[in-house]
């Protein structure tokens, strides 16, 4: 028979990359998207427009923080940190070819490294708590994020590939948005619809995963949290 006990003092590799983040820092994560993706939009014009890029920078650099005593992960995350932040920031520049879709595309790799991350310290080992349920929350929050910068490629690489009721929206990025928030619970209002078989298939996934992550894993999490209250 194998033993697979860890041999006294040495860790496993998910407790190794699952202490970067304080539980304290999810419940701040947690409060950071809150306001990105529910609070800001509704701000509109040029003061909404920054202050969602000051808290796509927080967000972004608060990620790169959790790494610091990682110098490879730090040095990787953070080349995608600065990319997307720079871009993100010089996008509306007119004159600049091709921004909008690098920003998009610098904020995808950076967000998806960044749910990696969270995700690894919220299943990382150890008891379950309110924080972890917090950053649980955050990673759903961050895989609609993801999934918005995913469709806004898609629609800038292949023009018309989501349909919008109202015509095309002014601000791109924040109508893509949108339309993964709605389509992560499945809500779907059809006032944006994916079209091309693409962003079609790409929305039967978002549907799918936001379905079963809250059921599995966030379902599984408060349970052991109650039993562990009980």
């Amino acid at each position: 028979m194998i033993d697979d006990r860890q041999p006294p003092g040495r860790t496993s590799w998910l407790e190794r990359t699952g202490d970067w983040l304080s539980e304290e820092a999810l419940t701040a994560l947690l409060l950071l998207l809150i306001v990105e993706v529910f609070v800001l939009p509704i701000i509109g014009g040029e003061i909404g427009s920054v202050a969602l890029n000051i808290v796509f920078t927080l967000l972004l650099f608060t990620g790169l923080a959790t790494v610091a005593n990682r110098l490879t992960a730090f040095v990787v995350f953070g080349a995608f940190v600065v990319a997307a932040v720079v871009l993100k920031w010089i996008a509306p520049v007119p004159g600049l070819p091709g921004t909008p879709l690098s920003a998009a595309a610098a904020s995808l790799a950076a967000f998806t490294l960044l749910t990696l991350l969270v995700l690894l310290r919220t299943l990382s080992p150890g008891p379950i708590t309110r924080h972890r349920i917090e950053g649980a929350i955050a990673v759903y929050l961050l895989f609609a994020i993801g999934f918005g910068y995913a469709f806004e490629i898609t629609e800038w690489l292949q023009p018309g590939s989501i349909a919008f009721a109202h015509g095309e929206p002014e601000a791109m990025d924040r109508a893509v948005s949108y339309f993964s928030l709605v389509t992560l619970p499945t809500v779907g209002y059809g006032d944006v619809t994916p079209v091309s078989p693409l962003t079609r298939r790409m929305a039967m996934l978002e549907g799918f995963v936001g379905q079963l992550y809250p059921a599995i894993i966030i379902g599984w999490m408060v349970g052991s949290l109650k039993r562990r209250e009980d």
